[in-house]
């Protein structure tokens, strides 16, 4: 099963990046107060793109993982980008994930 090899290839390292991930995710979160008529409710909101050099490391693992040529992952992380950093890859520079 492809997940049994990914652990025992990755897993020390990706759950490393993940317990990364979540304290900063955490750290960089901000308390937002929603108003409604009656009511009021605080939420925590997460801001992935501070967690950008995180996430792209991950992103890193699981390419060297699945064997995808750098032609590839650089297509995977441009096209994620503005849905994880809440911006459009044509706002800013792209920057290829091998330069990562």
């Amino acid at each position: 099963m492809e997940l049994d090899r990914l652990i025992a290839k990755k897993g020390k390292r990706l759950n490393e990046l993940a317990t990364a991930l979540s304290k900063k995710l955490a750290a960089t979160s901000e308390m937002r107060t929603m108003r409604f008529k009656d009511e009021t409710l605080r939420v925590q909101c997460i801001i992935p793109r501070y967690a950008k050099e995180i996430i792209d490391d991950i992103d890193d693992e699981l390419a060297d993982f699945l064997g995808l040529s750098s032609t590839a992952q650089d297509f995977v992380v441009n096209y994620d980008y503005k849905y994880r950093m809440g911006t459009d890859v044509s706002d800013e520079e792209q920057v290829p994930a091998s330069a990562n």
